[in-house]
């Protein structure tokens, strides 16, 4: 068995076993692998999502925020406000390491949903924090799952700076991410275009840089030779 089979092997059954569910709100890590949003929709996904969090340890700033979020409507600048208040949480040196991390990862998932929302500003912080968990995989079904997190939220905030996308409607994430793999698809079939034409142009200019000295042939008889004189070619043929 090859490597490349092992591999493909490999990225087939971690794949099969991220098939997400939907029966719970997904987590930050979850959402940036791919998974679908609680119910199709934002809103209720992230409405889902802030009920599950244990509120005890959290700032009172924050628990009056997840508060107000149970009481409304949910919104994108809501979200947005929700993701900076988590952020500015995850700064406050007065929380223990844990509450601290957890607000950091709570606050990148706030921006998630916000995005989906419709805010441009969180859409590409989101794409940002995709390309940098994609910088640092290895295992390549997770860092293809976080290329097309990374193209998908690029779309979603180009729709979100155009004004064309809609809060109110379902977020059929599997539909954004198959436009993703195309558009990745066809960026490498570009990428691999120019490669191998840089490469021929560089054999190319190489050859061309290389100097050859003069042909040398012993026997004399080559006329490119610096040597050769026709009457010892005469004289050699005559003997």
């Amino acid at each position: 068995m090859t490597d490349e089979i092992r591999r493909a092997q490999r990225a087939r059954a971690q794949r099969d076993a991220s098939t997400p569910p939907v029966t719970f709100p997904a987590t930050l890590r979850q959402l940036l692998d791919g998974w679908p949003l609680y119910w199709n929709h934002p809103g209720a996904d992230l409405l889902a999502w802030s009920r599950s969090l244990r509120r005890d340890e959290l700032p009172r700033g924050l628990r009056d925020a997840l508060a107000a979020l149970d009481e409304g409507t949910v919104t994108a600048p809501l979200a947005a406000a929700l993701a900076e208040a988590f952020a500015e949480a995850a700064a406050d040196t007065r929380l223990t390491k844990a509450v601290r991390e957890d607000c950091r990862e709570h606050a990148s998932r706030c921006r998630l949903s916000a995005a989906w929302l419709g805010d441009y500003d969180c859409a590409v912080r989101a794409m940002h924090e995709a390309d940098v968990s994609l910088g640092g995989s290895f295992d390549d079904c997770e860092r293809w799952a976080l290329m097309l997190t990374r193209t998908e939220l690029s779309y979603v905030a180009h729709q979100n700076l155009l004004g064309t996308h809609d809060p109110q409607q379902p977020v059929h994430r599997a539909v954004l991410r198959e436009r993703a793999g195309q558009e990745l698809l066809a960026e490498a079939e570009v990428t691999r275009f120019w490669a191998a034409l840089d490469r021929g142009e560089s054999r190319s200019a190489l050859r061309g840089a290389v100097r050859r000295g003069p042909v040398r042939d012993d026997t004399g008889a080559d006329p490119r030779d610096p040597d050769f004189d026709p009457l010892d070619l005469g004289e050699a043929e005559a003997a």
